[in-house]
Formats: C-alpha cells, sequence, structure tokens
C-alpha cells in the first residue's frame, strides 16, 4: 500500500496486509490437509473391494469349471456333484439353495437358483446331452457384513438316466 508522508511517497506491505495474506494461507493449508485423510479412506475401501471382487471371482471361475453330468438334476445333486469336485468344500445352510464356507479371512456364500435359468431342449424329457444353466450367486464376507457379490452360471448337462 502506498502512503503519503511529509511529501514522500512510500511503498511496501502494512503489518494488516502480511496478517491477512498468512491467515488466508493458513486456511487453504487446512482445507488441502484435510482432504488427504479422506483420499487414504477411500484407497483403502477401494483396495478392499478389489481384493474382495479377485476373490469372489476367482471362487466362481472354480464354480463355473466344474463339469456336472446328471439324469435328472434337482437341487441338492447339483449342490453334491459341485461339491465333490471343489477342493475348498461349501456347508449347506438351513435355507433352500443357499451354502456357506468360511475362509482364513473370508465367509463365502452361495446360492443356486432351484429351477434351471435356461434348459437347452423344450423336449419332455430335455435330450441327453442338453445343458441346463442354473444362476448361482457368490457372495463374499468380511464380518458379517456383504464386501463383495459375482453372478455366474453353473451348466450341468444331462445324461441319460
Amino acid at each position: 500500500m502506498n502512503s503519503k508522508g511529509a511529501g514522500k511517497w512510500q511503498s511496501g506491505l502494512t503489518l494488516i496486509e502480511v496478517l491477512a495474506a498468512v491467515v488466508l494461507l493458513g486456511i487453504v493449508f487446512l482445507l488441502t490437509a484435510s482432504i488427504f485423510p479422506q483420499m487414504t479412506k477411500m484407497n483403502t475401501a477401494t483396495g478392499k473391494k478389489m481384493d474382495t471382487m479377485t476373490l469372489a471371482r476367482n471362487q466362481l471361475a472354480d464354480i463355473e469349471g466344474v463339469s456336472l453330468r446328471l439324469a435328472s438334476p434337482t437341487l441338492d445333486s447339483v449342490f453334491n456333484q459341485l461339491n465333490d469336485q471343489l477342493t475348498e468344500k461349501f456347508k449347506k445352510t438351513s435355507v433352500t439353495g443357499e451354502y456357506e464356507r468360511t475362509g482364513a479371512d473370508w465367509k463365502y456364500k452361495l446360492t443356486i437358483s432351484p429351477e434351471p435359468s435356461y434348459k437347452g431342449s423344450k423336449a419332455e424329457p430335455p435330450l441327453s446331452g442338453t445343458p441346463a444353466l442354473y444362476q448361482v450367486k457368490l457372495e463374499v464376507s468380511e464380518n458379517g457384513k456383504s464386501a463383495s457379490s459375482v453372478y455366474g452360471y453353473l451348466e450341468v448337462e444331462l445324461s441319460e438316466g
């Protein structure tokens, strides 16, 4: 600020202008610094979500990779044959079509639709070698809270009884 004193112009900043600039810089710094903990929290949550999605997709790939052949598939026979071929076993819960497995850190819940979503043939009875697709949902949870869910299909080839 320029001030006139004894007929001469003096240039420079007053103490009030310096204090105002320091206060404004402090406010900007505090606002910027408060963003970092939120970013860290979001990064942690995103990392956990990606971990559980990877776990769920890998487990679903194992389930979808199982080859099943049944003459007259029922929900129990589909699950029993599926579980026999998996290295890490699921246990039947009290609810129809739901099965659980507890890992080191995660709990897996597998739900198989009671009826096939797709029957390869409309012929009655279905033709041998015809696939039937059962929709499956795999949910991964931690501490009782759902972390991720993935969906897929389990192919069951109908065989002659």
